[in-house]
């Protein structure tokens, strides 16, 4: 059975899938049996345990990949479909379809409970939310600069003098729903760093 190298292999074939016949000789010994018993664990036992585990690898990352690229077309139709009901909403309040919607256009529609609960259905955002929105989106209505007004301005402050693009909030609404990864932490906090500069020069 082992008497060339053909030979050996194809006994080696044999052993691996179940024939043991071939070692019988081998086997009258203690150390014969260990040496098979041995073989059979590495060459049987190891290596489908390996192939099966490299398989079910690729699977799961294959399930895994479908069902990520599935959640995102998901969430790209949920976005449009946001995105369509949002509109119709602005431009229902756009009076002069300018755009944008003023400080009072916005306080309006939140005080209104039925376009509040279509606002709110559409983004999934509560009411202090959408008001923090327009206070982060809100410009000059005569500037492009953006609003930095903190949430104390009253109802006398000059924030009423500001707008918001709706366009720019349907934007951000997508923003809003993703995880923050270190490249953007990194932008606010070099902006924040840019703001206190400018805070400090000009106290």
């Amino acid at each position: 059975a082992f008497g060339a190298v053909w030979s050996s292999l194809f006994s080696l074939f044999r052993l691996m899938n179940g024939d043991t016949s071939i070692v019988d000789l081998v086997c009258s010994t203690v150390v014969g049996k260990l040496l098979v018993v041995a073989f059979v664990v590495l060459a049987n036992w190891a290596i489908l345990a390996i192939l099966t585990s490299v398989v079910s690898d690729n699977m799961i990352a294959s399930s895994m990949r479908i069902e990520a690229e599935e959640a995102q077309k998901e969430k790209e139709i949920a976005y449009d479909r946001c995105v369509s009901r949002l509109r119709g909403l602005f431009q229902s309040i756009d009076v002069d379809n300018s755009g944008t919607v003023s400080y009072q256009e916005w306080e309006d529609l939140l005080n209104n409970p039925v376009m509040l609960t279509e606002l709110s259905g559409a983004t999934s955002l509560q009411k202090d939310d959408l008001k923090d929105f327009f206070k982060c989106l809100a410009v000059d209505a005569s500037t492009p600069e953006t609003c930095r007004a903190n949430s104390t301005h009253g109802p006398g402050s000059k924030y009423h003098r500001r707008v918001m693009h709706y366009d720019s909030f349907m934007h951000h609404l997508r923003d809003e729903q993703e995880p923050a990864d270190g490249r953007s932490l990194l932008m606010l906090m070099s902006k924040l760093a840019a703001l206190e500069s400018r805070v400090a020069a000009s106290g």
